[in-house]
């Protein structure tokens, strides 16, 4: 597969990550407003920093391939 596909590729998952990002934030957003929002809260902060882990690492996949 030519760097380019790859590097493709690569920015197209970022970009769907950055997504799935944003549209956390607006759930914990949501949350934040709900009274038992302490749990839901910290468990959907745990999948944003995972989120988050996931796009370093697909740039540093990026930058060590080019």
């Amino acid at each position: 597969m030519p760097e380019e596909s790859i590097n493709l590729h690569i920015n197209e998952m970022i970009a769907s990550l950055e997504l799935l990002k944003s549209e956390n934030n607006s759930i914990m957003d949501k949350y934040r407003r709900h009274e038992d929002y302490h749990k839901r809260y910290i468990y959907v902060s745990y999948i944003s920093e995972d989120l988050e882990d996931l796009v370093i690492k697909l740039e540093s996949i990026k930058d060590s391939i080019l």
